[in-house]
């Protein structure tokens, strides 16, 4: 009998703190996209450095190659690191037409990967959705008008890495996307 009452105690102990830990969960801090390309246009594919380029054996690993000016590799993936996500708070009520989600003045939208054409990866409430965000793009401050219905507070602090082939057939991961022609189909 004591030993009964102890594990009611117990389950009746856990349950009200696992439900305490749901209720004061927030958005995920650090988080991983992967496979995605994370702008408008991006695509992987055949890519040419423009200048040398560090090829790591793994994200964040040691060095293992150098890829120099005219190189060229396939990017075959990437997967983009969020070490914080950004951060919009509504402005006033705002229904999205992508989602159907009603957002009322102070609701918070934490933002996390760029997925093209003004729509992002983002956790509100307990849940990822896709929204368009139309007024993120370049990350600048929000304008008066019917489209701007929030304020950017913070930018996703990120980091994008993409998994390459060189034509010796050695794969590995390079960081610094900035140095590569092909990248962008828009040009």
């Amino acid at each position: 009998m004591y030993y009964r009452n102890v594990m009611r105690r117990l389950v009746l102990l856990l349950s009200c703190l696992l439900a305490q830990a749901s209720w004061s969960s927030g958005p995920p801090g650090e988080f991983v996209d992967e496979g995605v390309c994370p702008f408008e246009c991006c695509e992987y594919g055949r890519w040419t450095a423009v200048q040398s380029v560090t090829v790591f054996d793994q994200v964040e690993g040691k060095p293992v190659a150098k890829l120099h000016p005219d190189e060229s590799v396939d990017a075959l993936t990437g997967d983009v690191y969020i070490s914080e996500p950004g951060l919009v708070v509504v402005r006033r009520d705002y229904q999205s037409p992508e989602s159907g989600r009603r957002y009322q003045a102070g609701d918070r939208m934490y933002v996390y990967t760029s997925q093209g054409e003004g729509f992002f990866r983002v956790w509100v409430d307990q849940a990822w959705l896709s929204e368009e965000i139309t007024f993120l793009a370049g990350w600048d401050s929000c304008e008066e008008d019917d489209s701007c219905w929030g304020e950017v507070v913070r930018v996703p602090a990120s980091r994008w890495w993409i998994n390459v082939r060189q034509d010796n057939g050695q794969q590995g991961w390079v960081q610094d996307t900035d140095v590569f022609l092909g990248s962008d189909a828009c040009g």
